[in-house]
């Protein structure tokens, strides 16, 4: 029960961290834009000038000249403006970045350059790291979640279908998907995003289908154990059909055994899907997920190994908690079930 709640716990937080943090990770930071990766998201000289120009104008005044020395500036103003306490207060508000004070009697402004950290740092955008392995985190999760509904669906109704239909349509259906073994994973990827695009839906399809055979043979083996038990046959004894038992019987008992086999299912979309983006044959920028997020990391791993490393933990962290769930709800099932 331990295991669980805590299982249940960490996929909480996955879902609704980045919601917290806030900020969107597909959107650059104009302070570092165009700037390289690194440990903290500092403007330029130029860009911090354009940033103080700006405030200055949203407060009504008019800079006739900005000096910048290291992280301290200075704005000498056409005009000055009001002694007013609130206009320093105002500035501080609207952007983090900077901090502002009076510098004299006659309405200069002066302030520093506020760097703002990052645990991770920032891509060559200006993007907080954390911020987006963390949406990556979400997506993959929610999009290995969307390829386990799929592939246990059609596993449970093909196999089904399989384990109660004469043995010519069996062995149509079981031949048929076996089919699917014959093309490596990364041809059928490739030529079914040359036909239905790129898009969440059609990846969650293909290693759907990837999937499928397993799932399929997985439920028809099931089915077949349970469909020679004693109270299946005293069933069908009493004249119940082949709807009825599959409805009363079958289905109930492969459904107690779907939750191990979708936690195996959800850790192989993830590793798929991962893998897919990583080699840029799946999700592309803007989107963002841990295989994306992998790639970027790599690129940079000598000299900055920590985003890696902590994407690969997070990686390794989300299938063990899934993995944990759907082995903690197998051993609470009858043994009969299994």
């Amino acid at each position: 029960m331990t295991r669980i709640v805590l299982a249940v716990a960490v996929l909480v937080v996955i879902a609704i961290l980045p919601a917290l943090l806030g900020g969107d990770p597909t959107s650059q930071n104009l302070s570092a834009a165009r700037a390289p990766a690194s440990w903290t998201a500092k403007p330029t000289a130029q860009q911090a000038e354009i940033l103080i120009a700006e405030a200055v104008i949203a407060v009504g005044g008019t800079p006739r000249a900005i000096s910048i020395d290291g992280q301290d500036f200075a704005v000498v103003l056409r005009d000055a403006l009001s002694d007013d306490p609130a206009l320093t207060e105002f500035l501080d508000r609207r952007d983090p970045r900077l901090t502002w004070w009076r510098l004299d009697a006659d309405g200069g402004l002066a302030g520093r350059i506020e760097p703002m950290r990052h645990l991770l740092g920032t891509d060559g955008l200006g993007r907080d790291q954390l911020t987006r392995l963390l949406h990556g985190l979400r997506m993959t999760a929610s999009f290995a979640g969307m390829v386990t509904l799929l592939v246990i669906t059609a596993g449970a109704i093909l196999g089904l279908l399989a384990a109660l239909s004469p043995r010519w349509l069996d062995e149509v259906v079981m031949r048929s998907l076996e089919a699917v073994y014959a093309f490596p994973v990364f041809l059928i990827v490739v030529l079914g995003t040359l036909y239905l695009g790129v898009s969440v839906a059609a990846l969650a399809l293909l290693i759907a289908l990837i999937e499928l055979p397993d799932a399929t043979r997985f439920t028809r083996g099931a089915a077949l154990r349970v469909r020679v038990e004693e109270y299946v046959r005293a069933a069908r004894a009493l004249g119940l059909s082949t709807t009825q038992l599959a409805w009363r019987h079958l289905f109930p008992a492969i459904l107690s055994l779907l939750p191990p086999y979708g936690a195996i299912v959800f850790a192989r979309a993830v590793a798929i899907e991962s893998a897919l983006s990583f080699l840029a044959l799946g999700f592309q920028e803007p989107q963002i997920t841990l295989g994306l997020f992998l790639a970027e990391a790599s690129a940079q791993m000598e000299a900055r190994p920590l985003p890696l490393l902590v994407a690969t933990g997070f990686l390794v962290l989300l299938v063990l908690i899934v993995l944990i769930l759907g082995q903690t709800g197998r051993q609470g099932r009858p043994e009969r079930m299994l």
